[in-house]
């Protein structure tokens, strides 16, 4: 995850694949801290638990802003304004009117 919080994307692409990876790291250590305090024996909100949760939170909240705010960015990698094709065309008007 340190990995992850360090890196500076480039392009919408970059940014779009880090939001995601972010968020599979956090669900995946929120898991490994529950695990952790069951084996323990520990109540449910033990203070590592309690700061992945708001770890969790936090980036699932600025996942939420960046979708929608940026809704394309996930699909900035298919988006080609030079070169826009039928199927293109269509992907985000169906988008839009979601």
């Amino acid at each position: 995850m340190g990995n992850f919080l360090g890196s500076h994307p480039l392009d919408d692409e970059g940014w779009s694949r880090l939001w995601r990876q972010l968020t599979g790291c956090v669900d995946t250590l929120q898991d490994l801290a529950r695990t952790y305090a069951a084996e323990r024996g520990d109540s449910g909100d033990g203070e590592v638990f309690a700061w992945v949760t708001l770890l969790r939170d936090d980036i699932r909240s600025h996942v939420r802003d960046v979708e929608s705010l940026v809704p394309w960015i996930h699909f900035a990698a298919n988006l080609d304004a030079s070169a826009e094709t039928e199927t293109q065309r269509l992907q985000l008007e169906a988008f839009r009117n979601q």
